[in-house]
């Protein structure tokens, strides 16, 4: 599940669409986009969606939805294992993930606010990730960028 459709968000998709099949060849895993959520909208399918048309197709086909239908769809997943990609700067998202963790989701924060949190907040939900086996890789702000 990708969370912003940005400038990192769009290039991240790029990637995704050129190293989907080796990274699935490499891991033994499929990987499966599953999603693409902007602050208003999501354009989900649990079959995928083509990383490489998914922004094309976004303003045709993307729907509004609530948080909450959002997050049920969410949790109904088919998959062993759901990676949540949150490339935003939202509050209101980084504010889910002690809900993610405690699903077992696996999150990938590149979310400035995210890795602002407060050390009590981080606790949690680094004890909910740590509880559920789930994987929570959370860049705090002052974090070198990587290449």
């Amino acid at each position: 599940m990708l969370f912003g459709k940005g400038n990192i968000g769009s290039r991240w998709l790029e990637l995704f669409a050129r190293e989907q099949t080796t990274l699935s060849a490499r891991t033994g895993f499929e990987f499966i986009l599953a999603g693409v959520v902007d602050s208003k909208r999501s354009l989900l399918n649990y079959d995928g969606l083509d990383a490489s048309r998914a922004l094309a197709f976004f303003n045709d086909e993307a729907v509004e939805q609530d948080e909450e239908s959002l997050f049920l769809w969410m949790r109904a997943h088919p998959y062993d294992d759901l990676v949540v990609l949150d490339v935003t700067a939202s509050e209101q998202l980084a504010d889910q993930y002690l809900d993610f963790a405690s699903h077992g989701f696996h999150v990938i924060s590149a979310n400035k606010l995210a890795g602002a949190s407060s050390s009590d907040k981080y606790r949690q939900i680094h004890d909910a990730f740590e509880k559920t086996g789930a994987t929570g890789y959370i860049t705090p702000p002052w974090a070198p960028a990587c290449r």
